[in-house]
């Protein structure tokens, strides 16, 4: 749980000790450093996630967003970050009261699944090409490309070798 200033660094004014569990951080840590937390956003996520941070800032919805952060020790983990902002009474700034969920497990194991798809797609295409093609030679580019974007591969090899010692070796490049 953490409680942050609604201002672009999202400075924290109170994290629990979970935090340093989750992220191997002291509380005492990330309170002393305003800008931590987009410091230790993942590259990739950081301009997404600044993003939806400064509109729901201005809008006053919630925050809830998915993203990577780097550990004290350099792992990377994903979170899920929910927060509400609460509007202080006595004319004091308004705060953010949100909780971090490490989600890692959940995350990677549906990237996993996706992949798996994506792959088993292209393996049915592939399948269908060949079964469906008077020579697998008329269609081996078509299928490795196919079957590379899918892999998310720059190079494929086929080796075929026949009975009697011939053989025939293609290669295709992806870029």
């Amino acid at each position: 749980m953490y409680i942050d200033s609604a201002d672009e660094l999202s400075t924290a004014t109170y994290v629990s000790p979970h935090y340093e569990r989750l992220l191997g951080f002291t509380p005492e840590e990330r309170l002393a450093d305003p800008g931590m937390w987009l410091r230790q956003l993942h590259p990739d996520d950081r301009e997404r996630v600044q993003a939806e941070s400064l509109r729901t800032n201005a809008t006053g919805e919630p925050f809830e967003c998915e993203y990577r952060m780097f550990t004290k020790d350099g792992r990377v983990v994903w979170l899920r970050d929910h927060a509400i902002l609460v509007e202080a009474e006595d004319g004091a700034p308004s705060v953010w009261q949100g909780v971090l969920v490490d989600v890692s497990s959940t995350t990677l194991a549906e990237q996993a699944l996706s992949r798996r798809d994506v792959i088993l797609e292209a393996t049915g295409f592939a399948a269908g090409r060949f079964l469906n093609a008077s020579s697998w030679t008329d269609v081996i580019g078509e299928v490795l490309e196919h079957l590379g974007v899918a892999a998310d591969a720059s190079r494929a090899y086929v080796f075929e070798n026949e009975r009697g010692g011939g053989g025939l070796t293609l290669t295709g490049r992806f870029e």
